[in-house]
């Protein structure tokens, strides 16, 4: 067992019903879930590697092999198919010259379909990495996928307002720009 796992392990004190957080938390340290990370949870919470495997394949946004040092998670929802969906995930693939459910050839992003992520008034969406990106139209996606191989990091172009992007901050900001001005 590695000693992140350990760690994680004794972080959360070995309780079996935080298996997702761990999980999440060992996909950001490595950017997927690991073998070895895959068997020592399994060791250190008396349960098989199948159950973790099980839990990991359930979660779409879990991954047990390499997805990019970036992942795309565009919202394929009713409501973003009744807006520029289509154009939108036309861009991505050509941007990074790859389809969904792959990583680009430099390895830098993964594209992947999610479901809601909790801004359908804003769509068509994505998330890159823990990053919300709302109303977006294809000249957006060009210009995120630019800064992505620029070096920066999907907090960073997020951050257009000066909101930390996992704050509640960021979030307010986002419900606000839908809520029409008297």
């Amino acid at each position: 067992m590695t000693t992140h796992v350990q760690s994680v392990l004794d972080r959360y004190r070995f309780d079996r019903t935080r298996l997702l957080d761990m999980l999440l938390e060992l996909q950001g340290h490595d950017g997927y879930v690991t073998d070895l990370a895959v068997d020592g949870l399994a060791a250190g919470l008396g349960i098989s590697a199948l159950d973790v495997r099980e839990t990991i394949s359930f979660y779409h946004f879990l991954r047990d092999r390499p997805f990019g040092r970036h992942q795309i998670y565009l919202a394929d929802t009713a409501v973003a198919r009744l807006g520029n969906y289509q154009q939108v995930r036309d861009e991505l693939e050509r941007q990074l010259g790859c389809s969904f459910g792959e990583v680009d050839a430099s390895g830098l992003v993964g594209l992947a379909d999610t479901n809601c992520i909790g801004v359908s008034d804003q769509e068509p969406a994505m998330l890159v990495d823990d990053c919300v990106f709302p109303n977006l139209t294809p000249e957006r996606v060009a210009e995120v996928i630019k800064q992505l191989r620029e070096g920066r990091s999907a907090r960073e172009i997020a951050d257009q307002d000066g909101f930390d992007p996992s704050s509640r901050a960021y979030v307010d900001a986002l419900v606000a720009s839908t809520i029409p001005t008297p």
